[in-house]
């Protein structure tokens, strides 16, 4: 995993180093980036984001003794009724990671 993280860590140094190899006016010191420029940069950053959202998950595991999930970050969180899917959480709100098998409880409990 953190081969491919450093990977996406590459992308974004190389996409902020495209934005840095911009040119400037020589009227008014403006800084001029080129649509091919920018949308390589844009790519870049683009392919990167996608794989941190891919590879940063935190996986959530229910606690049924607490009625809670325990977070893979190490936190812990409850919902007053149903999973994290049902109520549309997606993203720990701790990490920021993908929320992974935030499974339903397993007693018929709230979860």
């Amino acid at each position: 995993m953190a081969k491919k993280i450093s990977t996406a860590k590459e992308l974004i140094r190389q996409a902020v180093g495209i934005i840095n190899r911009t040119t400037f006016c020589g009227k008014c010191g403006n800084e001029l980036v080129s649509k091919a420029v920018w949308d390589g940069a844009t790519i870049k950053l683009a392919e990167a984001l996608a794989q941190l959202a891919v590879e940063q998950q935190c996986e959530w595991k229910y606690d049924d003794y607490h009625n809670m999930y325990e977070t893979q970050c190490g936190k812990a969180w409850c919902f007053l009724g149903g999973t994290a899917k049902d109520n549309d959480c997606k993203y720990c709100p701790y990490c920021g990671g993908v929320i992974k098998q935030a499974l339903k409880p397993s007693k018929g409990g709230e979860g």
